[in-house]
């Protein structure tokens, strides 16, 4: 399918812990048992794409690719990560019923949802397989993934820097810091290697060796150029920084699905007319000011307008970017909001909306 313009929707929700009287965090929201965790984060998601698709404000034009993206830590359980990778479900053209990518797919499948992609935010697991035992103290290792499907295909793009929220010691969480690789450092990685990585090292084109998932920031789908990258991973310029060689396609649209920052201009990736998308499921200003939702999650659409220099970009060159403003709110998108506060933490008068902005031109295509 050519598509000749993106809309994009922002699955607007708070994400991240829950917040005590003094303002600091007291755990995080869920049942103890991981399904049925994952089974009301699935319905509600599939609720809130309903609803999203049934605005007035949705463009119905198939040249209109749709664009649907939540926050990071939309998956994280009270336990701070699932037992094990296999409840993601299996990557690629079949993935497995009864996990997270299963269950979304079976039920966004067919010819109503071929001109959706969605981000379903990230999920927190723990690097291991169904049944196999954990690893040690200090090699137990953890993945923040962030969930894309459009139509038959789904993947995973994998979070490189640990950000402050990612893991906490909290009631329940299990293991401790301490105990999780790579996690004793200031801003540890999630993963080995060079960072930035190389543009073949980013392409999203491969699965990890008996793991059966992806990793790449670098997607392609329907010929357009999509550049992913998690939260820190934004701070840190992974997308920026990537070292192009003649051939390799410029990001046209850079998403960052994220749990406590903004879209920073100086870590933009794309050239001029590129679109960068960020959905936030908090921030530090929401405990200082609970009652403004603009303080608290957020979205934000922009548009580099400038002439960018082409990446790896130099450090201190910022780009002019156009911010887009909402076409519509779409609020009260659950039925139950007592469902939504089995599993996540509403801020005073900051309950879950969509922002629906309007269809934009997609930026053409530039190869290095």
């Amino acid at each position: 399918m050519t598509y000749r313009k993106v809309q994009f929707i922002a699955y607007r929700i708070y994400t991240g812990a829950a917040v005590g009287a003094d303002g600091m965090g007291t755990h995080f929201v869920g049942p103890r048992d991981p399904v049925s965790d994952l089974s009301v984060r699935l319905d509600l998601m599939t609720e809130a794409i309903h609803a999203a698709a049934n605005s007035p404000d949705i463009n119905r034009d198939p040249s209109v690719l749709k664009v649907f993206v939540a926050p990071e830590f939309y998956f994280r359980p009270r336990t701070g990560a699932y037992p094990d990778n296999g409840l993601l479900g299996a990557m690629g053209a079949a993935p497995t019923r009864g996990t997270i990518m299963g269950e979304l797919s079976a039920k966004l499948h067919g010819p109503d949802w071929k001109d959706w992609l969605f981000v379903f935010g990230t999920a927190m697991v723990e690097n291991r397989m169904a049944g196999e035992p954990r690893k040690p103290p200090g090699e137990i290792e953890m993945l923040n993934l962030a969930l894309v499907q459009k139509g038959d295909r789904s993947l995973v793009v994998q979070k490189k820097r640990r950000g402050s929220e990612d893991w906490m010691d909290f009631p329940d969480v299990s293991p401790v810091a301490e105990d999780v690789k790579g996690f004793g450092g200031q801003w540890p990685s999630y993963f080995e290697g060079a960072f930035p990585l190389s543009y073949s090292e980013e392409l999203n084109d491969r699965v990890l060796p008996g793991r059966g998932i992806d990793r790449g920031g670098i997607v392609r789908l329907d010929g357009i150029t999509f550049g992913i990258e998690i939260c820190a991973d934004h701070g840190f310029e992974r997308l920026r920084g990537i070292a192009m060689e003649s051939g390799d396609v410029y990001a046209q649209i850079q998403i960052v699905p994220a749990c406590g920052t903004w879209i920073v201009d100086a870590r933009v990736a794309t050239l001029k007319g590129g679109l960068i998308f960020g959905v936030d499921g908090a921030m530090k200003t929401l405990v200082a000011s609970p009652a403004k939702s603009e303080s608290g999650y957020h979205s934000e659409l922009k548009m580099v307008t400038s002439e960018n220099s082409r990446p790896p970009l130099a450090k201190g060159s910022t780009p002019t970017l156009e911010a887009f403003p909402v076409l519509a709110t779409v609020r009260r998108i659950h039925s139950e909001l007592a469902k939504v506060q089995e599993v996540f933490w509403l801020p005073p008068d900051n309950q879950p909306e969509l922002a629906i902005y309007g269809s934009v031109p997609i930026p053409s295509e530039v190869t290095a």
